[in-house]
């Protein structure tokens, strides 16, 4: 978690888990729902962008690996500019929303939450 010296610093959060791979167009069609609830409802965490590279992303693994209960396809969700003050507050009302969707519901066990501070972004002229 971010000390306080990054308090003010802007996080991308990536969740990542496994899934069977005969799910997949179910988990791209929920996780569409799910980054529309989260924009409309956690508009004060994250503001929304017109920019792509701004907006939640989902990125599969090309690979599928095989284990013990079977085919799992990697995923990961991206959630840019999320307000490292904000993140327990954003974080607990993703995990209840993803639940709501059915996202959680999908996963082969666990989603596994790793926050990444921007250190540089080339489009940018600053840096942190």
């Amino acid at each position: 978690m971010p000390n306080d010296a990054e308090l003010g610093a802007s996080l991308e959060v990536c969740i990542w888990f496994e899934a069977d791979p005969q799910h997949h167009d179910e988990i791209v069609a929920t996780f569409i729902r799910l980054a529309q609830v989260v924009e409309a409802q956690a508009a004060s965490m994250r503001p929304a962008s017109p920019v792509p590279e701004s907006r939640p992303r989902l990125l599969r693994r090309p690979e599928v690996v095989m284990r013990a209960a079977g085919p799992r396809s990697t995923w990961m969700e991206v959630w840019p500019g999320i307000a490292s003050a904000q993140l327990q507050a954003f974080l607990m009302q993703l995990e209840q929303l993803a639940a709501q969707t059915g996202l959680t519901a999908l996963a082969s066990g666990p989603r596994h939450v790793e926050p990444f501070l921007i250190e540089i972004e080339l489009n940018s002229p600053t840096r942190r």
